[in-house]
């Protein structure tokens, strides 16, 4: 079965759970300002070429604002430290120190009151103003050109262009992890990410048949320059299908988020199931009969394109979380998804249209909206709690337990 919503409804949906622009620069002006920050003069970091950029939905474009106005948005940003620091000169928990200690100075000097916590990779800024962020920082430095060899070989493998897969592996880093057997010694053994790479190869699936990158016109030195837009501003098919699914995602484990498929599990396994769409309506159509058999019968389950011996899944066969049936919760979560959006579909009245939104997204349209589509315009309803759905199938399991 596939939901036959359309994308005037799927638009009216975006509308409400889209970032604000008012968090959108709020969020840039944070990253550009933490940039220059670690840059000055007199920081740790400024003397090692640092660089700041996001990672993360953020870098995707595919961010959904939280369910509610008290919880935080999650910004996730790469410190690369470019020049003067190798696996040879310094140790994961050295490199971790020291940006750190320059983040701990951004803090004070900004008079942010909530203490920076350090995780396993990164260390985490909570801002607590009109908008709620935390931003974590990853601190890391570039992977060696024979280990990037090495990954653009095994992504050509996978069914990457050649050119593609080096262009990616080029971003590749080296990142720091107090879980990492390495972490306090130097070794040549550092965990290897690349979200950058990442978010080239997604932008590779956007970039599939009708759709074309926006682009703005620049003048420099007196002549006229087109620039292509950062593709978190894209706003494409697919790139709104994720954010549509993350949001039935939000709602449907409300109350058990120890369950929920993740982010990065949902958008490579919609992004490869994607061959281009018109709008968010057809990319769903595309996208979740599609889902399940992009995940392999093997391990690695659904494996980083970018970095193929990593596995996005380890943790639906990892035994310390066997108990939450990780991986038939997610292929019972897209079949539900796929019931959901065919119950809005199939809504022919503003009452029930308005009624089946509540339930699957926690939001409520404009009655304006709703007048023009419907041709009547109902009392305002407040939003009911949200829906907690029973799987039907054998065993049967809530969403959450």
């Amino acid at each position: 079965m596939t939901p036959q919503i359309d994308a005037a409804v799927l638009t009216a949906i975006l509308h409400e759970i889209d970032l604000p622009d008012m968090a959108r620069q709020k969020a840039e002006a944070r990253y550009k300002r933490l940039g220059e920050w670690f840059g000055e003069p007199g920081q740790r970091c400024s003397s090692y070429s640092p660089r700041i950029y996001p990672q993360g939905s953020f870098r995707l474009g595919t961010v959904v604002r939280p369910l509610s106005e008290v919880d935080e948005y999650d910004l996730d940003m790469g410190c690369r430290l470019e020049r003067g620091i190798t696996k040879a000169t310094h140790a994961q928990k050295d490199l971790k120190h020291m940006v750190g200690q320059d983040l701990e100075a951004y803090r004070v000097a900004n008079q942010i009151q909530t203490p920076l916590d350090e995780k396993n990779r990164c260390w985490r800024l909570s801002y607590k103003d009109e908008v709620g962020f935390h931003l974590d920082a990853v601190p890391s430095i570039p992977e060696d050109a024979a280990a990037r060899a090495a990954l653009a070989k095994r992504m050509v493998v996978n069914g990457i262009p050649s050119e593609l897969a080096n262009g990616i592996a080029c971003h590749a880093g080296a990142i720091t992890d107090k879980t990492h057997p390495g972490y306090p010694v130097m070794t040549p053994n550092w965990r290897v990410s690349n979200s950058e790479g990442y978010a080239r190869w997604f932008e590779s699936r956007i970039r599939q048949k009708s759709f074309r990158p926006p682009s703005q016109t620049l003048i420099l030195e007196g002549k006229s320059k087109v620039e292509e837009l950062p593709a978190s501003s894209w706003r494409s098919p697919l790139q709104q299908a994720i954010q549509i699914l993350k949001r039935h995602r939000d709602v449907a484990f409300i109350d058990g988020r120890d369950r929920q498929p993740i982010s990065i599990i949902i958008t490579t396994l919609a992004a490869h199931a994607y061959t281009g769409a018109n709008d968010a309506a057809e990319a769903l159509r595309q996208i979740l009969p599609n889902m399940e058999s992009a995940i392999s019968h093997s391990n690695p389950k659904v494996p980083n394109p970018v970095h193929p011996e990593e596995d996005f899944a380890e943790k639906w066969y990892a035994a310390d979380s066997s108990h939450l049936d990780l991986e038939g919760t997610f292929r019972r979560w897209v079949r539900q998804a796929i019931k959901d959006l065919s119950r809005i579909a199939a809504a022919h009245t503003a009452e029930a249209f308005r009624e089946a939104v509540q339930d699957v997204f926690q939001v409520r349209v404009s009655e304006e909206w709703l007048k023009n589509r419907f041709g009547q315009q109902r009392p305002v309803i407040a939003p009911k709690p949200a829906r907690h759905t029973v799987i039907s199938e054998p065993p049967p399991k809530p969403w959450c337990a």
